[in-house]
């Protein structure tokens, strides 16, 4: 992630819920799985997003994640993390001496998943779409997009603009 991406996407991550572990293969996340929400969300010194995280629910719920909160901080090895579900605009690229897909821009975050494997060390490890909502998944991917980007995604589209240019 791109510091500034993280910086700007800041507002956009109060109030996010939490769930607990990821589930992709779902249209929509149940009610039941949702564990918590996000609270004073900011960037710290080092470029970190940091905020508190409310636990709601079940009292066994609660101090279960607050069990393997302390584990993971007593052994200082991630036995559970978070990571990030959210829509976010990529590229190849390299940045702190690593190659790999760099986020530049954080379009809708989804969620802050509570997991037993945080790929990142408790970070953000994970960006792909939760589909419950294919309207607003599309208007957010179209918002990254630049026009030669949307363009070029179906060779079907120039033709059909040229079509409707002609018409008017």
């Amino acid at each position: 992630y791109e510091r500034e991406a993280i910086a700007r996407s800041v507002p956009l991550w109060e109030g996010t819920r939490a769930f607990a572990n990821h589930d992709l293969s779902s249209p929509s996340r149940s009610i039941w799985e949702q564990v918590g929400y996000y609270k004073g969300v900011h960037v710290d010194n080092s470029g970190r997003l940091i905020s508190d995280l409310h636990l709601v629910g079940e009292t066994s719920k609660k101090e279960h994640i607050i069990d393997w909160i302390k584990a993971s901080i007593t052994e200082k090895k991630p036995l559970m993390g978070l990571s990030i579900v959210s829509v976010a605009e990529t590229m190849q690229g390299e940045a702190e001496g690593r190659k790999g897909v760099l986020v530049k821009e954080i379009v809708a975050p989804r969620s802050t998943d509570i997991v037993s494997k945080p790929a990142a060390g408790g970070g953000f490890d994970l960006v792909a779409a939760d589909l419950s909502d294919e309207e607003e998944l599309t208007s957010a991917l179209l918002q990254t997009m630049t026009y030669e980007q949307w363009r070029n995604c179906n060779p079907v589209y120039e033709e059909k603009l040229r079509n409707e240019l002609k018409v008017v």
